[in-house]
């Protein structure tokens, strides 16, 4: 299964990179779309919308490939998130995707995150959150990013990002990664990636489940360390300092501190799957 988010970008873009690159669902952030606005369709594919409502901007959008079992579930009314979830039938049971958008201007609320990932057993949530933290590529921590990171390891989430910046400010050239995904209980490999295509600042990140993100020759296993939580764990852990009258004494002592130093590694590291792919830059870039 691909799956892509993106933030908004032409219906005709969208279509033609779906087929290209055969995927079975879009998720876009910040469409953009009012209330009566018509329906952007694209060919071969089911449209979700959640428009907003008040004020210009946001909204959010799932596209789902005809033929792939699926229903649209009803989220709980949000104080500043916003959604649209689908729930998906896979051979390992449901998933329910959710295509997110925060406002930058706006405080990210753990009730938020909290509603959105219990919608479902299996969840993967993504987009634009506008939460930037240095453990997931972006160059500097914001305030939601820091709300988010601990408030995910209080929760055991995960936190997923392309190996490479999602994100790019014509005005000052700056990279950044901006959007970014949340899985919980996710039963599949999972493999994300920035592209290089659609006339939009945000550049679309695509997400390989299951055997596609299984490809050897093209992945790589990197390690992420998040270590104030590393600092945490181990400062909480740690227990008294024993005494120590031998070489006995000693040894156990070390051994015991090699060990807690072990599991604090294992607690504040994750895993991913990152693609050896390399793409061209962005015309607007190259000139």
């Amino acid at each position: 299964m691909t799956v892509q988010q993106s933030s908004v970008s032409s219906r005709n873009e969208l279509e033609v990179f779906a087929d290209d690159h055969d995927l079975d669902a879009l998720l876009v952030s910040e469409t953009k779309l009012q209330p009566g606005t018509p329906d952007p369709n694209i060919r071969g594919f089911e449209l979700y919308r959640s428009d907003r409502t008040r004020g210009p901007g946001g909204g959010t959008a799932i596209y789902v490939r005809r033929g792939i079992r699926h229903h649209q579930i009803a989220l709980p009314v949000l104080q500043n998130l916003e959604a649209t979830a689908v729930t998906i039938a896979t051979a390992n049971g449901p998933l329910t995707i959710i295509s997110c958008y925060h406002p930058a201007r706006l405080l990210l609320r753990e009730n938020d995150i909290n509603e959105i990932l219990d919608s479902g057993t299996s969840v993967i949530a993504a987009g634009d959150f506008n939460a930037k933290h240095e453990v997931w590529g972006s160059r500097r921590a914001n305030r939601n990013g820091r709300i988010l990171i601990e408030h995910g390891d209080n929760i055991d989430i995960i936190i997923e990002a392309p190996p490479g910046p999602t994100y790019y400010d014509a005005r000052d050239l700056h990279a950044d990664t901006l959007d970014i995904a949340l899985l919980k209980n996710v039963p599949f490999q999972t493999r994300l990636h920035a592209s290089q295509a659609l006339d939009s600042d945000h550049l679309p990140v695509l997400m390989h489940l299951g055997d596609e993100a299984n490809d050897a020759n093209r992945n790589s296993t990197v390690q992420t360390t998040n270590w104030p939580r590393f600092a945490e764990i181990l400062e909480t852990d740690f227990g008294p300092v024993p005494r120590i009258e031998s070489v006995a004494d000693l040894e156990s002592a070390a051994g015991a501190f090699e060990e807690k130093i072990k599991t604090a590694m294992s607690d504040s590291t994750r895993t991913r799957v990152e693609p050896q792919i390399k793409e061209n830059l962005p015309q607007w870039i190259r000139c």
